[in-house]
């Protein structure tokens, strides 16, 4: 458990270094594969409740099966990480940093993530207090969307701004995430689903409004769906 600052760095360099000692793949080869794992092991535990088909992650676990209980050790410093966090009402970008810190980023495609620091400042900028309560107050809940969600930053800083106003994000607050990138969508999805949020996260064309999948946190198929009409949408 963890209970301090010091400790939930020491644990994310320990999940840093996890990723760097995958001695067949690089680690920026390693996360990319843990996040494709990850991520269709969250939607399949979700569509084997609704008795839907599986992903097949057969080739993927072949080909990783040194990795596999590297991944595992992984999935469960994160999941303490984001308990964590969450309970300090932060909300943090874990998956964003840790791209970042293997140099997973590819600045010739353009991609370049907004720190948890700078997404919590920007969101403090807009949607005021009494902005959020009276939206809340009016329907129980406040609707986001995010166009270009990356590893889900921004988003994550407006939750935090929701929890620290005393709302439990869980309960108030909806999101619409897209990213044309499907290692964002994976990124940002095992974040919002860990977390417990309610999201519909969509790899697509915002822009085109072209969707290739759509996917749903838990949170979102227990508790109710986003109200499916783009643009209708409280946060600013």
């Amino acid at each position: 458990m963890i209970t301090s600052i010091s400790q939930e760095k020491e644990r994310f360099d320990k999940i840093v270094q996890s990723f760097e000692s995958c001695s067949k793949h690089s680690g920026a080869i390693a996360f990319d594969a843990y996040l494709c794992a990850a991520a269709r092991e969250n939607l399949n535990a979700i569509a084997a409740l609704q008795g839907k088909p599986l992903f097949d992650l057969s080739s993927l676990y072949d080909e990783y099966k040194d990795e596999l209980p590297i991944f595992q050790g992984i999935t469960a410093d994160l999941t303490e990480l984001m308990d964590y966090s969450a309970a300090n009402k932060e909300y943090t970008d874990y998956l964003g940093q840790i791209f970042h810190r293997l140099q997973a980023n590819s600045k010739q495609a353009g991609q370049f993530f907004t720190p948890s620091s700078l997404g919590r400042l920007t969101v403090n900028v807009v949607d005021d207090a009494d902005y959020i309560r009276k939206a809340i107050a009016a329907k129980g809940y406040i609707k986001l969307a995010e166009p270009a969600c990356g590893s889900g930053s921004m988003l994550l800083g407006y939750v935090s701004k929701i929890a620290k106003l005393g709302y439990n994000p869980q309960q108030v607050l909806l999101i619409d995430a897209w990213d044309i990138d499907q290692k964002c969508v994976n990124m940002c999805y095992l974040q919002l689903n860990l977390y417990g949020l309610r999201a519909a996260v969509t790899h697509g064309d915002t822009l085109a409004n072209k969707v290739y999948a759509k996917h749903h946190t838990l949170m979102y198929i227990l508790n109710g769906a986003i109200p499916e009409i783009r643009g209708d949408y409280d946060a600013r």
